[in-house]
Formats: C-alpha cells, structure tokens, sequence
C-alpha cells in the first residue's frame, strides 16, 4: 500500500510538473521540463506490486511498454529543447554522405567482427552464402556439387526446393543478395561485409533523403534515422548476409524516387526501374511491395498538379520497364521450378507432373 501511495504521489508531481509554463524559465527548467517523464517510471512496476490482483500477462507487458512509452516522452521532448536552440539549416547532401559513410563503416566493422569471432553462418546466412559461392565457382544456382553431393534424403534440410526442375538443387531462397555478393566472393570477408556494410548505409541515406523531402529539420531527421541505424534489429541484420536489408534499401529508394520527379524527373524513372524491377529478386515477399512503389511513384507523378505530357510519359516508361523486369523474374521463375513457385509441395509437384 505504501508503495503504491508513493507511486501515485510521484506520479501526480509529475503531472504538475510538465504542466508549469515555460516561457520565460531558465534553460536549467526546460531540460528538467524535457526530463519529468522518467518520474513516470514506477508505474512499469506497479501491477507487480499489486499481486493478484493484476493478470499476470498485464504485469509482464506493464514491464516492456510504460519504459518505452516514458522514454518516447523524453526524446520528444528533449528534441524540442535541442530544436529551440539549434540552426535551422536544412537537410543536405553532406548529412546523407556522412550517413552513408558512417553507417557503413560502423557495420562494416561490427559484421567483420562478429563473423570472426562466431562464424559466417547466423540463421538462413549459410543459404545465401552458399548460392554466393555457386554462382563464383560455377556460374549456376545448382547447389548438390558445392554441399557435397549429398543423398536425396537431405534435400529438405539444405533448405533445397521440391519444386526444382530437372533434378537440380535449387534453393527455397531467392538469389538476389548472393547475386551481388558473388563477384566479391574471393575478395574475402572483409570486403564482403564492407559491400553488406554498405548496403546498410545506403538505407540509411535514404532515409535520411526521405525526412528532407517531406520537410523534416535537420535534428529531427537526423534523430530518426538515428534511431533507425542503431537499432537493434537492424544492427543485427545489417550485420548479417540477409535480404531484408537490401529489400528496405530498394524500397526506400523506390519511395524517394517517387517524390524526387519534379526536381530529378528521368533520373527518378532510372531509379525506381532499378529497385522496383530488383526487389522480386531479393525475395519472393517483396513483390508486393514492388508494386506498391511503382504505383506510388504513378499516382504521384499523374496528380492533376503534375499532370503533363511529360510526366504521363515517365509513368509509362517505368511501367514498361517494369513489366520487363517482372517478365524476367517470373520467367526465370518457371525455368527453374515447376509452376514458378520454389515454396510448391512435393504433392504439388507430383500432380504437376502427371498433368
């Protein structure tokens, strides 16, 4: 009882608090002012004080969310503090390079590290890799040679599809990653983490483009991305060779491309060809969000504002570029898989067969 009559007398000071007003107060009362959330904090505990009385499903989120949502109410207000007192000079092209650069060297290093010191293979990593060295060593995607000719009672654990055409070994993942990692194969892991390193920094770059174009400040921009490249999520997977970071490049980018027409009109169309047409590639998943960013990039380029010649013809550029690169992945797709579809079931297969 005590602990919860503290709690809640804490938490009312609190309330008090962040309603004084600010105009006029010393610096040293804004940034008290910017940090009265964490009095908050206690009530992340208070249902276990409580006992029974509060589920236990309650009391275990209590612990993750109440931290979270106080923490979220310091940067917030912290950011505002900083802003009042910081220039606004805008979002450029420097702050995107020193993104880029930093967090690619940042991954980099921290990838190079953790390979070393654990070994290459985290999760599905070994799958890429091993497409990686296939297409180094012998320009295909036929696996059973570079496992080691392995009986046909394993092809299901090296992750091989059922659906492969024509007795080959090709992998349930899509090769869009190892396909870029490929040429720096003999170069050795160091290089090879520089190429993931930066793959990571790009993403961040673009993100960091994205908060300019929407009109973000330069703090708040970078603060989110940031927030973003220090993750833990993506510090893991950027440290890693998996295809979701490459897949968040591409659509970022994809996105840019779609709100740089007015200023970059034909070099957007390059772009968002580029990853719209790429993303399939990365992984199976992504096609969707490939044609969310093409269809993005067509509904902003034909908004009535925008609508000129010019711009029905970039939408139809990218559209027939696409196409091509969606006619090409699918019919690469059914070159090596019965039915186009890596993920297809032995039964699926047998019937395709019989048919």
């Amino acid at each position: 009882l005590a602990t919860a009559l503290f709690t809640t007398a804490l938490s009312l000071a609190t309330v008090w608090l962040l309603r004084r007003p600010l105009r006029g107060a010393p610096p040293t009362d804004r940034w008290l002012h910017a940090m009265a959330p964490l009095c908050f904090l206690p009530l992340a505990f208070l249902p276990n004080w409580l006992g029974r009385l509060v589920p236990a499903s309650v009391a275990a989120n209590a612990l993750f969310y109440v931290p979270a949502l106080v923490l979220s109410a310091v940067v917030y207000r912290l950011v505002g503090t900083l802003a009042a007192r910081c220039s606004p000079r805008p979002i450029g092209r420097r702050d995107v390079m020193a993104i880029v650069v930093g967090v690619a060297m940042v991954y980099t290093l921290v990838g190079w590290h953790f390979s070393t010191a654990a070994g290459e293979h985290a999760g599905d990593e070994g799958h890429y890799l091993m497409q990686m060295r296939s297409l180094y060593e012998d320009g295909d995607l036929d696996l059973r040679n570079n496992l080691g000719f392995p009986p046909d009672s394993e092809r299901a654990w090296h992750h091989i599809s059922p659906a492969s055409r024509s007795g080959h070994w090709y992998s349930l993942h899509p090769f869009g990653l190892s396909l870029l990692l490929a040429p720096f194969t003999r170069a050795g892991l160091l290089v090879r983490h520089l190429i993931l390193g930066l793959i990571a920094g790009l993403a961040c770059g673009g993100t960091l483009y994205l908060c300019a174009l929407f009109g973000a400040s330069r703090l708040a921009g970078w603060l989110l991305t940031g927030l973003l490249a220090l993750s833990t999520f993506w510090g893991v997977y950027s440290s890693r060779a998996l295809p979701e970071v490459l897949g968040a490049t591409l659509t970022v980018w994809l996105v840019a491309a779609a709100l740089m027409q007015a200023r970059h009109p034909w070099r957007s169309v390059v772009l968002a060809a580029i990853c719209a047409g790429y993303l399939p590639w990365v992984q199976t998943r992504f096609v969707p969000v490939s044609l969310l960013g093409a269809a993005l990039y067509a509904i902003e380029g034909l908004r009535r504002a925008n609508r000129t010649a010019a711009s029905i013809l970039r939408v139809t550029v990218l559209g027939l570029l696409c196409a091509a690169a969606y006619g090409l992945y699918f019919g690469v797709q059914n070159r090596m898989f019965t039915g186009g579809n890596p993920a297809c079931s032995n039964r699926s297969v047998r019937s395709s067969a019989r048919a």
